[in-house]
């Protein structure tokens, strides 16, 4: 995995197990393969399952389904980073969903927040969604 960071130590406030944190990076970074699945359920010829004899089918339905479970994880990643900091939650959501470094994000995307600063948000972050997931 590229730009794996260290383990925490467990005096951290927001330490959570190793093998968990890796859980929980790789879980955001299927964030834009939601986000791209979200988009696709629209075509309903491409997500309609074909039903079994004798059982009603509502594609209609099946598309609302499939669109909430994206949009639930979708949300989970975006409140979560809110919840984080408000202020610099996109920046977060980048970082935690595309493996971006904070020299990449303060330099080339205007990260308005020091080294320290991020990486305590970014740890917040992975701590709360633990807690969430």
């Amino acid at each position: 995995m590229k730009n794996q960071r260290s383990e925490l130590s467990a005096k951290n406030k927001y330490w959570i197990p190793k093998y968990r944190y890796l859980e929980l990076k790789n879980f955001c970074l299927q964030y834009p393969d939601w986000k791209k699945a979200m988009n696709e359920v629209i075509d309903l010829k491409t997500h309609l399952e074909i039903s079994s004899p004798g059982k009603f089918s509502n594609p209609t339905e099946q598309i609302a389904i499939k669109r909430m479970k994206y949009q639930d994880l979708i949300d989970m990643i975006d409140q979560t980073a809110v919840d984080s900091d408000p202020q610099i939650a996109k920046w977060i959501i980048r970082g935690v969903t595309e493996s971006l470094s904070y020299e990449f994000l303060h330099y080339k995307l205007d990260l308005p927040a020091g080294r320290e600063m991020y990486y305590d948000r970014y740890r917040r972050f992975f701590w709360l969604l633990d807690q969430r997931r």
